[in-house]
């Protein structure tokens, strides 16, 4: 059993959802987290070797295509290095970016809501959002206009300078759409007009924000200095206007027109100028790495011996409650009797399984297996199940 993730960047956001995870999880026993943003699709999961085969082989045929090539694998170690790299902001657009934390919390959350995640990847993924904490007051990795809204805001007013001035459309109101609202709010941007197919939603975000609504219509995007457009539609739309497309896949296409691409190039950019932060950042996160694992080891063992000495008590907890039986019958009725039976049993079953304890804590993991499994077999004939 190991971490193991895959990362599809190439692939529609919209083509991996919660609801084809959970049946992924019903056929194949793997805990799984997904984690989706504006540039990267990954797949992390906890299990064997040959599940996690079968589950790049259903994405396989869900898909109908093959697309587990065309992405990254990566497991064990590399796991765990690749969550904290994450999470510190080293694998974003935007080197250092905050949004990415926000981002993995949510997704473990909608991971366990629907059921596919575990302890293990649960672990995992609440130990990297501690780390890219730690590295983020540690160094100087996040300081000054970081992530990829941000980013493309920047991209517009070195275009055209202050955008306060402007005419400025927002199209899309979904999560980019309201991440562009608020940065275009608090940079004092106050002619911002919101454009969505459900114009409700778009009527709800301006009003939040005192811009205003309009109705969706793409034949109008001329009118304004600057469009950002965060939409899916199925095909391509050529057009003269100034457009910020932040769309996966691209909607637009034009002399006009930034791309999420061009947006990443300019967080290349940025990435130049946090390279010294960026390389205490990785020493910081190597440090992290081995920690974890020790972290790691002491957790899963507390959750085998906790399944063992939960068995262990509840059979110590029936022989004290029968013997108290018996002692009844015999006209022996006394607190202070369940006391000292209570210590009796309790210290018997210490010095009974010190022995043990010190043997496990000293093992390879190897032996620490082979000797949970004999406890199990000998405390409840197999009926208890691994953590």
């Amino acid at each position: 059993m190991s971490y193991k993730t895959i990362g599809l960047k190439e692939l529609e956001h919209y083509s991996l959802r919660y609801d084809a995870f959970k049946m992924i999880s019903n056929l194949i026993p793997l805990e799984l987290y997904l984690l989706q943003t504006c540039n990267r699709v990954e797949v992390y999961a906890f299990g064997s070797e040959e599940d996690f085969q079968a589950l790049l082989n259903l994405l396989n045929d869900l898909h109908g295509k093959d697309v587990v090539h065309k992405g990254t694998v990566l497991k064990g170690r590399e796991v765990v290095r690749h969550a904290f790299e994450v999470a510190s902001g080293l694998d974003s657009l935007a080197i250092g970016e905050y949004e990415i934390l926000r981002q993995m919390k949510e997704a473990l959350e909608s991971s366990k809501k629907a059921g596919i995640s575990g302890p293990n990847l649960e672990f995992l993924i609440t130990e990297a959002i501690k780390v890219g904490r730690r590295v983020r007051i540690a160094t100087g990795i996040s300081k000054g206009k970081v992530g990829t809204y941000v980013l493309a805001v920047e991209e517009a007013k070195e275009k055209l300078g202050d955008l306060k001035g402007r005419k400025v459309l927002v199209l899309g109101a979904g999560e980019i759409g309201s991440k562009l609202a608020l940065i275009l709010y608090n940079e004092g941007v106050k002619d911002v007009f919101l454009m969505n197919r459900t114009f409700e939603k778009a009527e709800a975000l301006a009003a939040k924000y005192g811009f205003k609504a309009v109705p969706f219509d793409l034949s109008r995007l001329e009118e304004f200095d600057v469009v950002f457009s965060a939409i899916d539609y199925p095909q391509k739309i050529r057009t003269n206007a100034f457009v910020i497309d932040l769309s996966v896949p691209s909607v637009f296409e034009g002399p006009r027109t930034i791309t999420l691409a061009d947006i990443e190039r300019r967080g290349i950019l940025e990435r130049t100028k946090r390279m010294s932060e960026a390389y205490e950042a990785s020493k910081l996160i190597e440090k992290y790495v081995n920690e974890f694992f020790v972290k790691f080891s002491r957790f899963t063992d507390g959750r085998a011996l906790s399944v063992i000495m939960t068995r262990v008590e509840d059979l110590r907890r029936r022989e004290v409650e029968r013997a108290l039986r018996e002692l009844a019958k015999r006209g022996v009725e006394d607190n202070y009797v369940r006391e000292i039976l209570d210590k009796m049993t309790m210290s018997l079953i210490k010095k009974i399984f010190d022995p043990f304890f010190k043997a496990y804590y000293t093992s390879t993991e190897r032996e620490k297996e082979l000797m949970l499994e004999i406890v199990r077999k000998v405390l409840t004939n197999g009926n208890v199940s691994s953590p």
